[in-house]
């Protein structure tokens, strides 16, 4: 699917023991770095409104700051953009299964350069559903269409920066990427154009579509070196003088097909960091098979804990059981004797709670080997082709059948 990408931000903690013996209902400014309480002086924020809390945008921009309200079991977080309360820039979030912050509800989210908002429609529980408009950094439309369960589903229209169509898709959750035979692309002079080459302009002069662009080429069984040489290249751009790191993402993901696993690890090293935890799993992994085992373990190790994905598996989410049983599958490969068994457990679990499992990945997955090479992989696959022919035999005889 189109991954749209907003900034995180990273909270800007104040002092809990102070707040709570002065019996305040939110944090100051004064709790704030000294940098930030400066630029947020010069911009006229003293405080948020009554019960917020204020916190930033990732260091990017300290003036386009959020003021967030909390409660034991929900948050609502509102954007001050140069010291302005924008009450139509709010997002909301509850706490899920695992306790993680997921988006819930209406939510709209603003650009920090230009306060304009960027993107608006509605979560649940953390996935994207219903309708769906994304806008350019000057607030007009750029995109517009629906979501099913966090998937693009149906049709979706891109627009350009002057408001000319460019893309008009049609989405299945069960596909990576929109159908080729039912969708179009422009150019701005509105002459067709080949999907791949709409991916491949995304990816080099946005940084986006590079997902689909990486997924495009490898289903349609081009050489690896190819697309390593294709990422390689889209890596080296700049996108407004910056490092263009979705393509650089997927060039680390290149070097891991070809099993270059040290020269990926290199790459991902870039990518992990506080903020984005998932990005260390993919580092992680490079490292072990790189040799460096230990290293690997320890880092898939600290992002599993951090992002408490086996409660997430417990609480239904399929594709966090896979990297948990992706991880023992390491330790079990790393000489661990209980592993093994927790592995098999875990991809019984994202077998069971994934809705369209992806065998043909799991059968290549250097994380898998051990299972695969212990015929666990294809045990727990006949388990499940079992299960559904059960499933089958029982619905069948309700079935009223006419001549």
């Amino acid at each position: 699917m189109n991954l749209r990408q907003f900034k995180s931000y990273r909270i800007t903690s104040c002092l809990f023991l102070a707040v709570t013996l002065a019996g305040l209902s939110g944090c100051s400014s004064n709790y704030l770095p000294s940098s930030l309480q400066n630029a947020l002086f010069k911009a006229g924020i003293r405080d948020c409104p009554p019960g917020g809390v204020l916190v930033g945008e990732s260091g990017q921009n300290p003036l386009a700051q959020w003021c967030s309200i909390r409660t034991k079991d929900d948050r609502s977080d509102t954007k001050i953009f140069k010291g302005e309360v924008k009450a139509d820039c709010t997002k909301k979030y509850v706490l899920d299964a695992s306790e993680h912050w997921v988006a819930d509800g209406i939510s709209h989210d603003c650009d920090e350069n230009t306060g304009h908002i960027i993107a608006s429609g509605t979560y649940d529980h953390g996935k994207r559903v219903g309708s769906w408009e994304f806008f350019h950094s000057d607030g007009k439309k750029e995109s517009k269409g629906s979501f099913r369960a966090g998937n693009q589903a149906g049709e979706w229209s891109t627009w350009d920066q002057d408001g000319r169509l460019i893309a008009h898709e049609f989405f299945t959750p069960e596909r990576k990427y929109p159908i080729p035979n039912q969708s179009s692309y422009f150019t701005s002079k509105g002459e067709r154009r080949p999907q791949k080459d709409f991916f491949l302009e995304k990816c080099k002069l946005e940084g986006d579509r590079c997902v689909e662009l990486y997924d495009l080429l490898i289903d349609t069984k081009q050489d690896m070196k190819s697309v390593r040489g294709t990422f390689y290249e889209l890596c080296q751009t700049k996108i407004k003088d910056k490092p263009n790191t979705g393509a650089c993402y997927f060039k680390g993901k290149t070097f891991f097909a070809l099993k270059q696993y040290a020269e990926a690890a290199v790459v991902f090293a870039e990518f992990c960091n506080e903020r984005s935890l998932r990005m260390c799993s993919d580092y992680g992994s490079a490292l072990f098979h790189s040799g460096k085992r230990a290293e690997g373990l320890a880092l898939l190790e600290k992002y599993i804990r951090a992002k408490k994905l086996e409660e997430s598996c417990a609480a239904g989410k399929g594709g966090d059981c896979y990297n948990v049983a992706c991880f023992y599958s390491l330790k079990a490969a790393n000489g661990d004797s209980s592993a093994g068994q927790q592995a098999e457990s875990f991809l019984k679990l994202a077998v069971k709670k994934k809705h369209e499992f992806d065998w043909d990945w799991a059968q290549t997955d250097p994380d898998m080997e051990f299972l695969r090479n212990n015929h666990v992989l294809q045990k727990v696959r006949d388990l499940e082709a079992l299960r559904k022919i059960q499933v089958i035999e029982t619905v069948e005889p309700h079935i009223t059948k006419t001549k």
